[in-house]
């Protein structure tokens, strides 16, 4: 053993540039700081019909009326599954391909709907809860969709967010529902 460290000793001494290559850190490119910013959004309508049915309508296959996609001309495939562990996917072929947006954590059918996952801010270091809530009002039902994002994102980004979910909620799932509400099986 003696001998092993002696031979270690004189190659360090004989060969100090090896030593000085095995012992330095690497030159690595200096991190790049983000700032961590985090909001809400909120937007209510209010819609004919039983909160039940409503959500039925909110849930499962979102292509009637979801209109942002990863998918260039749209995917195969898009669902939000009411179920805890449920997917809110993107299936962009027959093969599997696509992107899980988020991942439903809580279900009260016709009450409550919430899922996490960061929606359009796949690939960044971000995370959003989005909570439904659906309540009876007459013959009507009162959908509310609260989004709360956190992390590393751009200036700016929360008005986009409140833009996008008034888009997805005011002038496409409402008009959606009055439309189709009545030829619904």
């Amino acid at each position: 053993m003696h001998r092993i460290a002696s031979l270690a000793a004189a190659l360090v001494i004989a060969f100090p540039a090896v030593a000085a290559a095995q012992t330095a850190p690497p030159q690595l490119p200096a991190p790049k700081a983000l700032a961590v910013s985090a909001f809400s959004v909120e937007h209510s309508i209010t819609v004919p019909g039983a909160p039940a049915d409503v959500f039925g309508a909110i849930t499962g296959d979102l292509l009637p009326w979801w209109d942002h996609f990863f998918t260039p001309g749209g995917p195969a495939k898009l669902y939000l599954e009411p179920k805890v562990g449920g997917c809110f996917c993107e299936e962009f072929d027959a093969d599997g391909h696509g992107a899980r947006h988020a991942v439903v954590t809580f279900v009260d059918p016709g009450k409550r709907l919430i899922f996490e996952g960061p929606l359009g801010f796949a690939g960044t270091a971000v995370q959003m809860v989005t909570t439904y809530e659906f309540a009876a009002r007459g013959d009507s039902t009162v959908v509310t969709v609260k989004a709360q994002a956190s992390g590393a994102m751009e200036p700016g980004s929360e008005n986009a967010v409140n833009g996008v979910w008034h888009h997805f909620l005011v002038e496409r799932f409402k008009p959606y529902w009055e439309r189709t509400r009545g030829r619904r099986g």
